[in-house]
């Protein structure tokens, strides 16, 4: 959105903040989100940069949130220990996507937290089950496999030439691959 005769520089920063606020922060977004984004983006263009110019401050301010860089979770109770709720349905979401995706919810996920239905057992088996058939799923196995089953550091390990004659680069690419097959089936 550009400001014009329908929508001033306020207006069209908030609407441009709020929509990529709403990826960024992967829930949905209210004015308090944006309304010190939206602000600096205001006096910017007060100052006489260009709209462009001054939307950059704000998504710069956008990018250093904590509700970017984090995946908040809030808890009304966070220090009893004794106390367990369910997460919310934009936590599920972002937690599903970052676990089988290492990537943000996709448009679908936030539809459904959105409904307030992704939590529902048969939406959440189909859910995952459509997740896992995406190719962004490799992602699980990459990451997650790479990580605890120390995968990444197959390519450091020098067994002893002596006891292992036939060990070579192809074989420890192979050793790599045979586990992410496992561990994908």
């Amino acid at each position: 959105f550009q400001p014009d005769a329908k929508l001033n520089v306020d207006q069209a920063a908030r609407r441009n903040l709020m929509q990529l606020g709403r990826r960024a922060f992967r829930r949905p977004v209210d004015s308090e989100d944006v309304d010190a984004m939206v602000d600096l983006v205001s006096s910017a263009v007060s100052r006489g940069e260009s709209f462009e110019q001054a939307m950059q401050y704000g998504l710069q301010l956008m990018l250093v949130s904590p509700r970017f860089l984090f995946r908040v979770e809030s808890s009304p109770r966070p220090d009893d220990a004794e106390h367990a709720e369910d997460v919310g349905q934009f936590e599920l979401a972002s937690r599903l996507s970052y676990f089988l995706w290492c990537s943000m919810p996709d448009e679908e996920l936030f539809r459904l937290a959105q409904e307030g239905t992704l939590s529902r057992r048969d939406v959440l088996v189909g859910q995952v089950q459509r997740m896992l058939d995406d190719s962004k799923s490799s992602a699980l196995i990459d990451q997650f496999a790479g990580q605890w089953l120390n995968l990444r550091n197959l390519k450091s390990i020098r067994p002893n030439k002596q006891a292992f004659p036939e060990f070579d680069e192809e074989l420890a690419g192979d050793m790599r691959r045979e586990t992410q097959l496992l561990f994908e089936t």
